[in-house]
Order: C-alpha cells, then sequence, then structure tokens
C-alpha cells in the first residue's frame, strides 16, 4: 500500500483542470509560435496556415499559386481568388469576392522590402488585380503599415491590406478557426480558447451530428475536441462522453499524425477524468508513446509528458495495469529526445520551451523514489522536494534563454509556477525563480503583471494553509498593485492580508491591514469600492476581539454600521454576510459577558448602544444561543479561562487605565503595556502591529536569538523617541518614549533592531549586515499600507467614543490573568540544531575540556571524590542530565572564582583579573595553590558556576551575549541548539576511580 507522501505528490504533479485560455492569452501563445516558424523558416507551414485562415476570415474562394515560396516559382502570390458564377445559389460562396484578389506571406524580417518586391512582382504576373492581401508573421507598427499601404495605392492604383503577426494571432484565437492554429503551429493540447458555457447550442449540434469516416476534416475535430472538454469537465454531460468518444477515435486512423496523436490524447485524458475508466485505450498507450524518438516538435513533447502523467495518476489510482518500470522507461525516453534536441542549433524561443517540458518531467521525478523504496527512504515528502529543486534548477536555467525571446509565454510559465506554490514553495531556489520570473514578467508587461502573480502564489500556499508564505506573496502583491488601475486590489490584497495575519495569530498586524482596507476603500473615487468599505472594519473588529480589546470591537461596529449604510445600495440583509455575522456574534456575547465586569456597562451596552445600532432585536433573539454557551461561566475569572483555553486574550483587557499585549515571536516573548488613552492606544497598537510585521519578515533568517521575556513600556512624549534601559538578569526590559506625532515606521524597525542586538548573539558586524540586507529588500515597504496606523486609528474611532465607553466602566473589581498568545510556528523563530552546529567539533571541545578541567583539578578532584555531600551532588546531577565534563566545568569555576577573590582586592582593575584568570588557566593545579574549602562545592554552586560559565562557552562558539546583565536561562536555551546537554565522548569516569565510560 502506497504511503500518504505518494498521494501528496500524485496531487502535487497532476495536471490541472482544463479550463481553457482568454483571448488574450492566446493571442500572445500564437504569436509566439509564428515566432518560432520564423526561426525554422517553415515558409510551407506559414503559408498553409494563412490560407486557411484567409478561406474562413476573408473569402471562400480561394486556391493556392504554383510554385514553392522559396524559390519565386509562385510569382510573388501565394494563393488568390478564383471567379465564381453566381455566388448568390451557394451558402459557402455568399462571402466571395467579386474580382481578383491575390494573397501573399512572408516571414521575412525585413518585411518593408518583402512587401514592396512582392508588390511589384505579383502586378507584372497579374496585371488585372485590384487588390493585394499581404499576411506577415513579424510586429508591424501601424504607421508603417498605413505608410506601405498608401503607398501602394499611390504608385500602382492597388489597395494592399496587410495583417501583420499580431493580428494574425489575434484573429486565431476564435474558436472557431482555432483549429487552424493547432494544425499548423506547435500548440500543445492543453492551450485551447475558453468557452461560454452558458451558450450550449455548439454542443448540441456536434452531440448529434453524424461521423463520416470517409470525410475527416481537421475542423470538424477540433469542434469535437471542444465538445469532449466541454463534457468532461461538466459531470452532469458525463453520460454524453462514449458517444463523443466513439466520434473521436475515427481520427486516430487520420493522415495527419499530428491529428491521429490528438485523437488518442483526447480519449484517454476524456476516459481518465470523465469515466474513470482507461481501460479501452489503455492499450494504445504504447503505440502513442512508442513514438518519442521520432518526435520534433515542442507540442508534442509536451503532450506526451502530460499524458505520462495522466498515466502516474491513474496508476495510483489503480485505474490502469501497466508497470512502473514502462511509465518510468516512457519517462526517460521523453527527457532524452529533449536532450538530443537541445543539443541541436535551435532558436532561444524553441530551446525555452524544451526546457519548460524537460522541468515539468522533473516534477515527476520522485516517482522513481517511490518505486525503488530502497531503504533508509527519505523522510515524509523529501522526495516531492527533491524533484522539484531539480525542476527548478532547469527553469532558472531556461530563463536565461526566455529574455532572448520576448514573445515565449511567459505568463503561462508563470501562472503555473504560482500554482505550484503549495507544492514546491519550499523547494530550494522557489523563491529565487519566483522573483526572476516575477522581473522579467514586470519588464514585459508591468507591475501588474506581477502582482496578479504574486497574488496567485499566495491563493495557493494559502489553500494549503501556508500561512506565513501566503504573507509574503500578498505584501509582493500589494506593493506592485497600488495604481489606481488597480483600485480593487489595494482594497482587497490588504483584506486578504488581514486575514492571513490574523490566521498566524497576529493581530495587531491583521487590525492594521484591515483598517487599510476600509481607509483605501472609502478615500478611492469608486462607489462600488466604497460599498466594500466596511468589511475592512469587520475584521478590524475581530482582530480587537482576539487581543482582548473587548471595548473597541464594539467601536468597529460602530464604525462598520455607519459605512454600510452610508454607501450600500441596498440588497440582502448584511446579517447573512459571514462578517457580520461573526462580529455581531462577537458584539451580542462582550454585551451579556459586560455584567461581569461592570454594572453601569453592561446597562450602557445593552440600554444605549444596542438601541441605537438597531442590534437590540436581534440581540434578544440570539439571547437563549448565548446564555447555553455561558452556562458554565459565572465569573470573569472563568471567563477568561475559556478565552485562554481558545488562544486568545482574555477579554475587556482594555477596560483599565492601563493596557498590556502580549505574544510569543521569533523565539522571544513580547509584553507591551502602555497607558490606555486615545492617542497613546494609537501609537501603541501602531507599535504592536508594526513589530509583529516587521519580525514576521525576518523570521527565516538565523538571527540566533537568546529567547527572553522582552518588556517594553510605551509612553508619548514631545520628543524624538528615545529608549532607557531597565537592569535585569530575567528579562530583557525598556522604556521606550515615542514622539506624538505619527510613529515613523522607521523608529519601529529602529526600536526592533535595538531589542534584536540585545538579544542576538551573533557578533554585531554581522548582525548590522543581516539587518541592512533586509533594508535592500524593501522591509519598510510592507509597514505602511496606504496610511501611518494613527491616521487610520482616528478615520475610524472618535476620541469621545473612546472615553465614552470608559466613563461607563465605574469602579473595576476584575484582575487580567497572565497570557501569552501563541503565533504561528514558522514565526517563533529558528528552532532544533543551530545551523553552525558541527558534531565533530563540538566532541573535539569536549575532548579537550576533559584534558583541561582533570589538570585544573588536579589536587582538588581526589578530595572532592572522598567528600560524601560532593559525591551525592554528582548523583543528582547525572541524573538532571549533566554530563561528566559539565560537572568538572562547573567545578573548575568554583576553584577559579575561589582563587581570584583570595589573592585579588575588591577594587581590582579587569586587567588584572584577565591576567590572574589566564595564568590559572595556563598551568596545571599545584599543590601549593590556595586550596578551595570542600563546603563551597555545594549542589546550588555547582549550578551557578556552570551558569556563569556558559557566557564563556557562548563566545568560544563564536557568538556573544550584548546585554549588560545577561538572562542566563536564554544563552542555556541557546547551547542547547548546539547539543550542549546532549554530546559526550568516551572517557575515563572522573569520579569513582577512572573507569571507562
Amino acid at each position: 500500500m502506497k504511503t500518504e507522501r505518494s498521494k501528496r505528490a500524485q496531487s502535487a504533479n497532476a495536471p490541472d483542470e482544463p479550463k481553457g485560455w482568454t483571448p488574450d492569452e492566446l493571442a500572445k501563445y500564437i504569436r509566439f509560435q509564428l515566432g518560432e516558424l520564423t526561426s525554422a523558416n517553415a515558409h510551407h507551414e506559414f503559408e498553409h496556415l494563412c490560407f486557411y485562415l484567409a478561406r474562413k476570415r476573408i473569402y471562400p474562394n480561394l486556391i493556392p499559386s504554383t510554385g514553392p515560396v522559396s524559390a519565386g516559382g509562385d510569382e510573388g502570390s501565394d494563393f488568390e481568388t478564383y471567379d465564381v458564377v453566381d455566388s448568390r445559389h451557394t451558402p459557402f460562396f455568399a462571402e466571395s469576392s467579386e474580382h481578383k484578389i491575390v494573397f501573399a506571406c512572408s516571414l521575412e524580417k525585413n518585411y518593408k522590402r518583402k512587401i514592396t518586391r512582392d508588390i511589384q512582382t505579383i502586378l507584372a504576373a497579374n496585371p488585372s488585380a485590384k487588390e493585394i492581401k499581404f499576411f506577415s508573421s513579424q510586429g508591424i507598427p501601424r504607421k508603417i503599415r498605413g505608410d506601405l499601404e498608401r503607398a501602394s495605392l499611390k504608385t500602382h492604383g492597388v489597395t494592399l491590406q496587410i495583417f501583420d503577426g499580431p493580428a494574425i494571432a489575434v484573429l486565431l484565437t476564435d474558436s472557431e478557426v482555432f483549429w487552424i492554429a493547432e494544425r499548423f503551429l506547435s500548440i500543445p493540447s492543453e492551450v485551447f480558447p475558453r468557452r461560454d458555457n452558458d451558450h450550449e447550442e455548439w454542443y448540441a449540434k456536434i452531440l448529434s451530428s453524424e461521423s463520416h469516416p470517409e470525410h475527416l476534416s481537421s475542423d470538424q475535430f477540433f469542434r469535437i475536441r471542444s465538445a469532449v472538454r466541454y463534457a468532461t469537465t461538466n459531470s452532469e454531460k458525463h453520460s454524453d462522453l462514449p458517444k463523443l468518444i466513439s466520434k473521436l477515435k475515427a481520427y486516430q486512423k487520420s493522415v495527419l499524425p499530428r491529428i491521429s496523436r490528438r485523437a488518442f490524447y483526447e480519449e484517454f485524458v476524456a476516459s481518465l477524468r470523465g469515466l474513470e475508466s482507461v481501460v479501452e485505450c489503455q492499450a494504445g498507450l504504447s503505440e502513442y508513446l512508442g513514438t518519442i524518438d521520432e518526435l520534433e516538435g515542442v507540442a508534442e513533447l509536451e503532450d506526451a509528458a502530460v499524458l505520462v502523467n495522466y498515466v502516474i495518476g491513474a496508476k495510483f489510482r489503480h485505474l490502469v495495469s501497466i508497470d512502473f518500470d514502462q511509465v518510468i522507461a516512457w519517462r526517460q525516453q521523453i527527457l532524452s529526445r529533449i536532450d538530443e534536441l537541445l543539443k541541436l542549433d535551435i532558436s532561444s524561443g524553441r530551446r525555452s520551451s524544451l526546457m519548460n517540458v524537460k522541468g515539468f518531467l522533473f516534477l515527476s521525478d520522485w516517482i522513481e523514489t517511490e518505486v525503488a523504496n530502497v531503504p533508509g527512504e527519505m523522510q515524509k515528502n523529501e522526495n516531492i522536494q527533491r524533484a522539484g529543486s531539480k525542476a527548478i534548477v532547469i527553469w532558472l536555467k531556461m530563463l536565461k534563454h526566455v529574455r532572448e525571446s520576448p514573445m515565449f509565454p511567459l505568463e503561462d510559465f508563470a501562472r503555473r509556477l504560482a500554482s505550484f506554490a503549495s507544492a514546491y514553495g519550499s523547494c530550494e531556489g522557489y523563491a529565487d525563480l519566483a522573483r526572476k520570473t516575477d522581473s522579467l514578467l514586470a519588464e514585459r508587461a508591468g507591475k501588474e503583471k506581477l502582482a496578479e502573480q504574486a497574488f496567485e502564489r499566495a491563493k495557493a500556499s494559502a489553500r494549503d494553509e501556508k500561512w506565513v508564505s501566503a504573507i509574503d506573496e500578498l505584501h509582493i502583491a500589494h506593493i506592485s498593485a497600488f495604481t489606481k488601475e488597480n483600485a480593487l486590489s489595494t482594497v482587497l490584497i490588504p483584506l486578504f492580508l488581514a486575514k492571513i495575519y490574523a490566521d498566524c495569530q497576529l493581530f495587531s498586524a491583521a487590525k492594521y491591514y484591515s483598517l487599510a482596507s476600509s481607509f483605501a476603500a472609502v478615500k478611492i473615487e469608486d462607489d462600488s469600492l466604497r460599498k466594500k468599505a466596511y468589511r475592512g472594519l469587520l475584521e478590524a473588529g475581530a482582530a480587537d476581539m482576539a487581543n482582548g480589546a473587548s471595548l473597541q470591537v464594539l467601536m468597529s461596529l460602530q464604525a462598520a454600521t455607519l459605512l454600510e449604510s452610508e454607501f450600500s445600495s441596498g440588497g440582502d440583509s448584511p446579517a447573512k454576510d459571514f462578517e457580520w455575522a461573526r462580529l455581531l456574534t462577537h458584539t451580542f456575547r462582550i454585551a451579556y459577558s459586560s455584567s461581569f465586569v461592570s454594572e453601569q456597562l453592561n446597562s450602557f451596552i445593552l440600554g444605549v448602544y444596542l438601541e441605537k445600532l438597531g442590534l437590540t432585536q436581534a440581540y434578544q433573539e440570539f439571547l437563549p444561543e448565548i446564555q447555553t454557551s455561558f452556562n458554565s461561566i459565572h465569573s470573569f475569572s472563568e471567563l477568561a479561562s475559556r478565552a485562554l483555553e481558545e488562544g486568545i486574550a482574555p477579554p475587556f483587557a482594555d477596560a483599565f487605565d492601563s493596557r498590556q499585549l502580549h505574544w510569543e515571536q521569533l523565539g522571544l516573548r513580547w509584553h507591551i503595556s502602555w497607558q490606555n488613552d486615545f492617542h497613546t492606544t494609537a501609537a501603541a497598537e501602531g507599535f504592536c502591529a508594526l513589530l509583529q510585521i516587521l519580525l514576521a519578515d525576518i523570521r527565516a533568517i538565523e538571527m540566533s536569538i537568546l529567547e527572553a521575556d522582552v518588556d517594553l513600556h510605551l509612553s508619548l512624549h514631545d520628543k524624538a523617541f528615545q529608549i532607557e534601559e531597565v537592569s535585569s538578569n530575567e528579562r530583557v526590559i525598556r522604556k521606550i518614549y515615542l514622539p506624538k506625532a505619527n510613529l515613523d515606521p522607521g523608529i519601529v524597525f529602529a526600536i526592533a533592531t535595538t531589542i534584536l542586538a540585545m538579544v542576538s548573539a551573533i557578533p554585531q558586524r554581522s548582525f548590522l549586515r543581516v539587518i541592512r540586507n533586509r533594508m535592500k529588500t524593501g522591509i519598510l515597504k510592507k509597514t505602511n499600507p496606504h496610511a501611518p496606523f494613527q491616521d487610520l486609528f482616528r478615520e475610524f474611532y472618535l476620541e469621545r467614543d473612546f472615553a465614552r465607553f470608559r466613563h461607563f466602566l465605574g469602579d473595576l473589581q476584575i484582575k487580567i490573568p497572565e497570557y501569552l498568545i501563541e503565533t504561528h510556528e514558522d514565526l517563533r523563530g529558528s528552532k532544533g540544531l543551530h545551523p553552525e552546529y558541527r558534531r565533530d567539533e563540538s566532541l573535539t571541545a569536549i575532548r579537550k575540556r576533559y584534558a583541561r578541567t582533570t589538570g585544573l583539578l588536579r589536587f582538588t578532584l581526589p578530595r572532592l571524590k572522598a567528600h560524601p555531600p560532593f559525591a551525592d551532588s554528582v548523583t543528582v546531577l547525572k541524573q538532571e542530565g549533566w554530563k561528566d565534563w559539565h560537572i568538572l566545568l562547573a567545578a573548575g569555576n568554583i576553584r577559579l572564582n575561589y582563587i581570584i577573590h583570595s589573592r585579588l582586592p575588591t577594587d581590582a582593575s579587569p586587567e588584572q583579573h584577565l591576567a590572574l584568570v589566564n595564568e590559572i588557566m595556563g598551568k596545571d593545579e599545584c599543590e601549593s595553590d590556595p586550596s578551595p574549602p570542600l563546603d563551597k562545592f555545594t549542589i546550588e554552586e555547582l549550578r551557578k558556576a556552570l551558569k556563569f560559565s556558559q557566557l564563556s562557552t557562548l563566545r568560544q562558539l563564536g557568538f556573544d551575549c550584548w546585554q549588560k546583565t545577561p538572562v542566563h536561562s536564554s544563552i542555556d536555551a541557546f547551547l542547547g541548539r548546539f547539543n550542549y546537554w546532549v554530546d559526550d565522548v568516551e572517557h575515563a569516569n572522573p569520579f569513582d576511580g577512572g573507569t571507562p565510560i
């Protein structure tokens, strides 16, 4: 039975549900393939394409000219009209021309010279020609087209009409003629026009049509294929598939190899996706994939690669009985064929396309590991990630060639790459590939396209609940989309960001972006956006609820109600909307539970607040449900305990003169406090929001944080910001004075940097380099969504309302219990072994400690071994996990400190201390050295000695502690990332006569 890993891999590599391409997407792709015809000098394919297109879209009465195009045997024309006696009696000729029209086609890049020369040649051979239509694969500027057309009329009296590459591409996007592009260009089967499913006349017509095996036209095949795909993707049409597939089967005998291959491809995919049975077409796989070595077109190779992936998925679902060895062999054949073609002298566009397919095939590389099932198989998901990394390497190389191929379908690649974010976003190189793709896409299509792809990656990550990755992509999308043309994005992306921040338990950041969404919706001159303004405030209220700011929840609902009433155009009741229902539920719970806080407040909320908002009746209707949910809650302490169980702050934390917020992020426990007045709260909440955003940005950087509690007390003053240190051996405590003006994100970044510098063990120069690098990446662009937080706060909350709620609090008799909001695990800082940990280096250092401490305790250790209390301490400490080298190191430090205190005066200088330490540590213990009393080696003193020695151990590892008063528990936790309490070496037991350990 295959593992869950196999299922995830299958899902990650399964081809997308065919949805079709928009006309704009198709036009760009066709334009690229027309360019590839030019590179391949494929005159005949272009001539045939233009002939069939002209017959369908210009005149039906066309006949090819004679003679090869490249040789000039056609006297300048490639096809021309012929006379129709009476077009009225035949519908086919109803649109035929009434006079002689000559058509010419060219792939030449020097289109001016070619057009001028062909006009002269055509008129010399066809003096009666009244009109010339010229098809060029090149893009010809409108002014130049106009100049050439006017010159032809003026010089020769002949009407000239030019269809250049972009015009041809647009014409071919129509589903009625797209088959022409598929027949003569290298178009993969998964590239096709998106149909309007609201009109099914075309489908019904194809379903009821009769098949005539003796008349197999290409255009009819592509119509049948469209119907098959439509039926496959609409479950209610699956019963039509057998009939439609039978129509397809006839085309597997077509004399055109491309048509016959596509007929089988469509049959297999429709049978698998629509009927979930490939029994009848499984045998055809060997024939379809047996000619891989003969394939030349990139589209055919891509179809083969996609089909192999379909087979892999079918294999895991037990829908095919083909051996995996055969599937692997087919996959390797395609890769080998691609490598053969890549060795040839080919265009950058063709090379890019081949490498694109190769990367796609590498995504299924995991099946070889899955099938082999070798001992020591990679851990969960690792095989998928390795396959993704191989594909990414190929695609990074591909981008170098894409730069030289301006018409390469980069948008399609970017869209597919975005869809891979959930499965491969954590692969090495994915972020680099996404950024480089975005950069190239922005150069070609503008920053809006960059925003689109980032938004798609964010959605993919969010679907997979990879919230932190989604935050990164949404910030890129938001920064790139902030233009007048993308007004909707400036409202919805911040709202999406707010929801994701909330999912990560960063509720202050969530509130910032929620208010920014409402602010943008109100300020942008667009009534449709203003109708969405209330949504951000509803999300802000939910964030306040999670942060324990119950009174601000009520203010958020009040502001949202005002916006909804001002800008709403009616329609369904907003209470039916999930966001409204959620905040109304929070509000009613606050109203009910306010009786645990203050009778005055409860009376105000029920009698004034709800009445003013017209919610009294709704509250009464909801009351039975609230009473049921509060059945086991009889006091505020029980109410607070319920909130803590839900992972949020206790309610009514904003009802006191002092306000606090507590959360864990980046390995630190943050405790922020401030005076709870209107202006300080606006600044403090903004400070917390910016701090959370900044810390989330640097989460993936190894900052070597010494875990600690960080207490920051915020207050406002009239000067520039200041930081004042409060000494403590247990916590990092700072008083921060913020300017009364709007809080600059740079100030918060400076404060965060100062705090992090205190708790980071990396050398100061390295730390500053990390911070500078983050600055270069634009970290501060994330911290000012539309307006400073204080402006947003004052925009939607009134100082009089803030004061009014507090006025009805009365004399509070409740107490907010201690709490700590746990953020998403990816935001809690680096865990596990440190990247710089090396086991061999650790063991070498331990051997040296054994050797050195044995000499430093040469006479003291025998005395300790004979002292029963010390032996008891050793037993206890070993039970606690101490290694022998820990005990020796602690004992050595007790001896060191005793000698220092006995030989130096209390006012000795640091230089004297250092000189004596070096003297003692530089030689073995002598019998004449001062001998510490044995009662100095108590278990408490041993613990204290080891704790103080850890700072030296930290420095020996190349790190340091920059706090004036180090938090020793943090140093101990950090050393744990270097296996400080795990590593040991074989050694003689120093405490029982040298028995080996």
